[in-house]
């Protein structure tokens, strides 16, 4: 299989996807700040058109990739796959940077395993090429794993300037270095699976960066089969793993009193002569039917699937959630899914 240098990658801290024009300013923002660039060879890129120059040229490479805060849906950062001429059976990554909150920390760990994971699907060894006086960067690159080599199959490498140094890191030693983490994290989640829930803010942005999918829980606080779904279905570890993998999850309190703005209309709590009271947002989703609990599916532009009413256990909620997470309501029968689900 080709390498997709632009693929949409995801965990907890972050979110990754294809870099595209409209992102310029916010960008731009981050690759302002002249300290970046400290260590660089080209310090001046805080520069706007020094900047404009590298930004286009990562639209051209058809690798550039930005890189996104997945709890404030901001960009924070960008990054690029590049082939590596010399072999096809590694992988570039490099042109990364990163707002200065996020040095030094989990992010920039986080955003190298996730791209080495996804590149180590596809190739055993993958390049940072850096310059030797970027000490920043080398010891970063050199936690992670990495050696510095200079052949590759008996092949010089083109280091790109007499300053530039080749860091490589094998499959075998990122596995390695990944093992424990990944055994804690496994069982963590078969133990303890949950769904990170976002407010109605929240998921118009992470659905813009992602393109995912949201599934709304429309709930009453007095609805006693919504709190038995909180507590039984969606804890499910199958619920959460097609809920992580493919929706937002938000709650949404049916008889909130906070106004809220959604698909940029403003909406609002209305009261009612019998001392009842429904939220106008509630209401446009269920189409006026306020029965608990409700769980509305959207696309990623917001706009309406399907409408699940009433308490779904787990075993029923995994295949509706299938259902509409891998698009298999646009082409396939309810009756000939259920038929035919299988688990990823």
């Amino acid at each position: 299989m080709p390498f997709n240098l632009q693929p949409t990658l995801e965990n907890e801290l972050l979110i990754i996807r294809p870099m595209k024009s409209e992102d310029f300013d916010n960008l731009y923002k981050v690759a302002s700040d002249p300290l970046i660039w400290e260590q660089h060879p080209a310090k001046d890129r805080y520069k706007k058109d020094v900047f404009t120059t590298l930004f286009n040229e990562g639209l051209a490479s058809g690798g550039a990739l930005v890189v996104i805060d997945k709890k404030t849906g901001e960009i924070i950062g960008s990054t690029r796959f590049n082939p590596v001429p010399e072999t096809d059976n590694a992988i570039e990554i490099g042109w990364s940077y990163l707002a200065r909150p996020y040095w030094g920390g989990d992010y920039n760990k986080s955003q190298k395993h996730l791209l080495m994971d996804y590149a180590f699907q596809h190739v055993g060894h993958v390049f940072f090429y850096i310059n030797k006086f970027n000490m920043r960067s080398r010891k970063a690159v050199e936690k992670l794993g990495g050696n510095v080599i200079a052949r590759f199959n008996n092949q010089v490498l083109d280091a790109r300037s007499n300053e530039g140094i080749v860091y490589r890191i094998g499959k075998l030693v990122h596995l390695k270095g990944l093992t424990t983490i990944l055994f804690l994290f496994f069982t963590f989640f078969t133990l303890s699976a949950q769904v990170k829930w976002y407010t109605i803010d929240e998921a118009e942005k992470q659905a813009a960066a992602t393109g995912k999918k949201i599934m709304v829980k429309v709930y009453a606080n007095w609805c006693g089969w919504c709190k038995e779904m909180d507590k039984a279905t969606f804890p499910n570890k199958h619920v959460a793993k097609i809920l992580f993998k493919s929706f937002i999850p938000v709650k949404f309190n049916a008889e909130q009193k906070a106004s809220v703005t959604w698909g940029g209309v403003p909406y609002k709590l209305i009261r009612t002569k019998n001392d009842g009271s429904y939220h106008e947002l509630a209401a446009r989703w269920l189409n006026g039917n306020l029965m608990f609990p409700s769980m509305v599916f959207l696309d990623e532009h917001g706009n309406p699937i399907q409408v699940v009413q009433g308490y779904q256990r787990a075993a029923e909620f995994e295949k509706i959630a299938a259902f509409f997470a891998n698009d298999a309501y646009k082409t396939t029968s309810w009756e000939t899914f259920v038929k035919t689900y299988k688990r990823d």
